[in-house]
Parts: C-alpha cells; sequence; structure tokens
C-alpha cells in the first residue's frame, strides 16, 4: 500500500482511493502512477516508461501517449500541470514523482474476487513490460485459451497488424460521406473528428479519402506538428506542395491568381513554377495576414472548380494558431465549392484556452462545422478485429479473451493491436479450437 497525501495506492485491490472511495483511474494510467509513486523523487525516463507500460516494441506515437495518460492521472489526482503537486515533468527527459509517499504493508485479506492478473502487475522487476499480456492471460480460466497455435493452423505475424481491415465506425463514415457527396454537389463541408489517442481519427479520416477518390476528388493530407520547432501553417504548407506538385504551371498561375505572391511565401517554390511575380504591396502584420488568408481561401475554391477537393488536417491540437485562424477563415469563405476539409484532433488535449477551443467555440456558433466523436470499438467490434487478424472464429475461451481486452484497452484499436502484438511476438495467439 502506497500513501501520499489523501490517497491511497492498494496494490493488492489494483486501485487508486482518496478518503477510502474508488478514483476510477483506467488500466494504463494507473500502471503509469504506480510506477511513478513506486520510485518517487526519481526521474523515470520515458524510454522506461514506454518499455514498463507498453513493451519493448513501444507505442509508435510514445511521446503523446505518455502525456495523455499523464493527463489522465493529473486529473484523478486534482494535479495542476503548471503548479503540480504531485507529477513534475522533465522537459525532453521524463517525469518524478514528487510528495511524501509512505509505504505500509499491504492488507492480509485480498479484495473477493481478485483476479490472478493483480499477481502479474505487483512485481514490476520480474514483469517489466507486458502487465496487459500477463493479466489477459491470467484472468482466463481456459490454459489453453492463450496457446501456440499448432503447425496447421494460421501462424500471424506483426506485420499482419498493422495491414488490418477496417472495423466498424458505421455511423461515423456515414457521417463523412455524405459530407464528400454535399461537396461534390457544391455545398462544401467542414467536419471535425475528435477523440483520444489511438482511437483511430486518422484512420477514420483515410478510409473517408478513399472514398472521396473514388468518387473523383483530389484528395490532399497535411499534418501538424508538436513543439515550437513546428513550422508556421505547416499543414497547410504541405497541402499547397502536394497540390502544385500534379498541376501545369498555367493551370496554377490561373487558380491562384493575385494571391499567388502572398502564397509564396509560405512556400516559396511557387515563384519558381510562376515567374516574376510581383512582390506584395507593403502593409502591417495584420494586414499581410489577411490578404494571405484571402489569397489561401480562393485558391483552393478555384482549385476546387476544376476537381473537387477534399483537405485532411491531421492533429490539430498541435496547430499554431495562425493555422488555426486560416482554417477558421477558410471554413467562413469556402461556402458554394467544391471544397470538404476534415481535420482531426485530440479532445485530450484541449481545455478552455488551448487556440483550438476558441476556434471551435466560434465555427460553432456560427454552425460551420460538423463534430464526429470517436469512442472505443464495441464488444462485437473487437471480436471482428480479432477474427480478421487471425482468421480464425473465436467462440468460448476465445470469446471470453475478447472481453478480457475490452476492459483492459476499453475500446481503443491501437491499445488491442498493441496488446495482441505482443502476444503474437512471444509466440502466443487465440487459439479458437480450444473452445472445443
Amino acid at each position: 500500500m502506497l500513501r501520499f497525501a489523501d490517497f491511497e495506492l492498494d496494490r493488492g485491490a489494483y486501485e487508486l482511493r482518496r478518503g477510502g472511495q474508488v478514483v476510477h483511474l483506467e488500466r494504463i494510467p494507473l500502471d503509469l502512477l504506480f510506477l511513478l509513486a513506486e520510485r518517487r523523487s526519481q526521474l523515470v525516463a520515458r524510454d522506461e516508461i514506454v518499455e514498463r507500460i507498453w513493451g519493448k516494441g513501444g507505442s509508435q506515437d510514445s511521446d503523446a501517449s505518455i502525456e495523455a495518460e499523464v493527463r489522465k492521472i493529473r486529473r484523478a489526482l486534482g494535479d495542476d500541470a503548471n503548479a503540480p503537486r504531485f507529477i513534475v515533468t522533465v522537459p525532453a527527459k521524463g517525469y518524478r514523482f514528487m510528495g511524501d509517499v509512505r509505504e505500509e504493508p499491504p492488507a492480509t485479506n485480498p479484495r473477493p474476487g481478485q483476479t490472478p492478473a493483480v499477481e502479474a502487475i505487483r512485481d514490476r522487476s520480474e514483469q517489466p513490460a507486458r502487465h496487459g499480456e500477463a493479466r489477459l492471460a491470467g484472468e482466463l480460466d481456459a490454459p489453453s485459451t492463450v496457446s501456440q497455435l499448432e503447425d496447421d493452423g494460421r501462424q500471424p505475424v506483426a506485420g499482419d497488424l498493422a495491414q488490418g481491415r477496417f472495423i466498424g465506425r458505421a455511423e461515423e463514415m456515414a457521417a463523412l460521406r455524405a459530407a464528400i457527396d454535399a461537396a461534390l454537389g457544391g455545398q462544401a463541408s467542414l467536419v471535425m473528428v475528435a477523440g483520444e489517442p489511438g482511437i483511430g481519427k486518422t484512420r477514420l479520416a483515410e478510409e473517408a479519402g478513399a472514398y472521396a477518390r473514388h468518387r473523383g476528388a483530389h484528395v490532399l493530407v497535411g499534418r501538424c506538428y508538436e513543439g515550437e520547432s513546428a513550422s508556421p501553417y505547416s499543414a497547410f504548407v504541405e497541402v499547397i506542395r502536394e497540390y502544385i506538385s500534379s498541376r501545369p504551371d498555367d493551370a496554377l498561375k490561373t487558380e491562384m491568381g493575385d494571391g499567388a505572391s502572398d502564397i509564396a511565401k509560405l512556400v516559396p517554390e511557387i515563384r519558381e513554377r510562376i515567374p516574376d511575380l510581383p512582390p506584395s504591396p507593403p502593409a502591417d502584420p495584420n494586414g499581410e495576414r489577411l490578404r494571405l488568408f484571402n489569397g489561401v481561401a480562393s485558391f483552393l475554391v478555384n482549385a476546387s472548380k476544376a476537381n473537387p477537393i477534399m483537405l485532411h488536417l491531421d492533429d490539430l491540437h498541435w496547430a499554431d494558431k495562425p493555422s488555426l485562424l486560416l482554417l477558421q477563415h477558410l471554413a467562413r469563405r469556402m461556402k458554394g465549392s467544391r471544397l470538404m476539409l476534415v481535420g482531426a484532433y485530440r479532445d485530450v488535449e484541449l481545455d478552455r484556452r488551448h487556440p483550438l477551443s476558441a476556434v471551435l467555440g466560434e465555427l460553432r456558433r456560427e454552425r460551420l462545422y460538423q463534430r464526429v466523436l470517436l469512442r472505443g470499438l464495441t464488444e462485437s467490434e473487437v471480436k471482428e478485429l480479432f477474427e480478421a487478424i487471425l482468421q480464425q472464429k473465436l467462440e468460448g475461451p476465445g470469446a471470453a479473451f475478447v472481453r478480457a481486452v475490452l476492459r483492459e484497452t476499453e475500446g481503443n484499436p491501437f491499445f488491442i493491436e498493441e496488446v495482441l502484438r505482443h502476444l503474437v511476438e512471444s509466440g502466443h495467439c487465440i487459439d479458437a479450437r480450444a473452445a472445443g
């Protein structure tokens, strides 16, 4: 038992309590809180966190995944990142748990119904990396449920997981397809896809892009990047560069019109494509920005006349404020065009002070966008995902395994695949024949 302030971390019950009342915390942030509290006052490096929580394979977006879990812990503890009482961020290195942590003997009687998974998690020195795998294996009564596939079965490889088919999201996909269809008919639309890290925002937008291409649209992708080193307007720069790479010079000159000189400040190679561009007339910073916004908006609207365009702007929670203001300006200017915008962002990253929150508030008041919120997959969808990856039907103990995975991951597709990846890489998999 670990005690700090008025909180208790109970290893036996594997839960966080405050004043005797359980404080809800998902499995991954709870694992991380145990790790940090047990290493109180010590710097725990990001690489170690990834290995201890997600395994040696790590997370494809490890920094963002850690930050998301730390935010969940802070919310549960009522801790302020700007004036922390418990968890201190050490920039570019890791995290340190501060405060007086007292260790007390564990309760002699474990909580009724305690699963063997608790024992797998308890001793982190012996099971450093794969709490989820150990817990899932331990929770299932039938030892044959998690087993090596026999020679006559298909042995999946880790690479199969990345090629998994698109599961679920029928309602969300229908909303995006409707927006694309509307844009093809001259009713521009903006859809913002929100959800936690790993929930499938990018994949959903990619599936929408495939549909848009099938309908004859030109799909352009721009991404925002974390950190002060990220370039201003990075997502729009990527979109414009991708577009101009496939357009002839004369068409480009017509589509950009008078705004070409201003757009060339973002994408200098435009001057190579359109020689003899006049310099932009002098203006104050606000005037220059407005001219740039008008130039980009007019260019994209004009470009959509020749061919419908879908813009996929990813990771908008990392966008710089000017990029978000340009997005807002474009949403206002693109009415009646064949433009369709899909923006994706992590809602857990936003608070009232975040610049994206302000922009979304303005767009909401003007009814300029539709929000699509992604939640975890359902049990039937998790089962379908597993069956697609493993090429087996899951019944009996296999279905119990699916329920265990769903409890551990809350239906997050990224975490589901990470858990399954660990099992596959260690030579274990679901053996459907265990059901008899």
